[in-house]
């Protein structure tokens, strides 16, 4: 059996592909970071409620602004968008879930566990395998930390 070196039979199909992958990753990390404003407004809610700590939020809202920064600069990277769609993607999903369980450990309260499941539905968006995978065992590693 002859070893194909393409997946297509025409060569142009795959950059072609990329292309219009990149244009729907695009797309998804615009979506995830209004999602993600959307979430830091909720937390500055939590800011001017009296009897929560503020110094339990602001470590969030700093990293929730650095991720839609990191996002905004590889959206801006026009030259390998492919690739650079993809490394801010996995960084935006290691990053939300780093953020709520940094958010579950801080507030110590049950109703803060709904945060987790916000941060698998903002990644969600992404509908990526790999994207999903990573997501998936976020989501396992901090029920294991929790549980612990």
């Amino acid at each position: 059996m002859e070893r194909q070196d393409n997946k297509y039979k025409y060569s142009q199909l795959e950059v072609y592909k990329e292309t219009l992958e990149s244009i729907h990753i695009k797309t998804k990390t615009i979506i995830v970071n209004i999602l993600l404003f959307l979430f830091a407004l909720v937390l500055i809610f939590f800011l001017t409620r009296d009897n929560i700590d503020n110094f339990n939020i602001w470590p969030s809202l700093f990293m929730i602004a650095v991720i839609i920064m990191v996002n905004l600069l590889f959206m801006s990277i026009i030259d390998d968008a492919y690739n650079s769609l993809h490394v801010a993607m996995y960084v935006t999903i290691i990053g939300i879930h780093i953020i709520t369980i940094s958010l579950v450990f801080a507030f110590q309260t049950p109703s803060i566990f709904t945060s987790l499941f916000l941060g698998y539905a903002i990644t969600s968006v992404y509908q990526d395998q790999k994207g999903m995978i990573l997501s998936s065992v976020m989501l396992f590693f901090a029920g294991t930390t929790i549980v612990v």
